[in-house]
């Protein structure tokens, strides 16, 4: 038999459905919302907490994706800015129709 439960995580305030299966003597766990997050506990209480643990990595493992993302675009960024402060002279800029960019189409 199924078990749902809905988790209001208390630092964003995003309440989640906490599904929880029984199996043998374990219960297995995920969320609906976020079925990358998947746990499993001895008791109902256990899973839940491990299921909590599991979507906060994959939180924070989002978070440093981000953070990451953002140092490359600063990076390019400023790439972008010395080139062209240092081959101003030699530089030129072209503007590009959105359709050279579109591969061609097939018959």
């Amino acid at each position: 038999m199924d078990k749902r439960i809905h988790i209001t995580n208390m630092v964003i305030g995003t309440t989640l459905t906490g599904v929880f299966i029984k199996d043998g003597d374990m219960y297995m766990a995920f969320f609906e919302e976020e079925p990358e997050a998947v746990s499993q506990g001895k008791t109902l209480e256990e899973a839940q907490a491990n299921l909590c643990d599991a979507y906060n990595q994959i939180m924070l493992g989002r978070v440093e994706l981000e953070r990451r993302k953002l140092i490359i675009q600063s990076k390019v960024i400023k790439y972008h800015q010395q080139l062209e402060k240092t081959h101003k002279d030699s530089l030129v800029k072209v503007a590009l129709s959105p359709s050279l960019c579109m591969p061609p189409s097939r018959p």
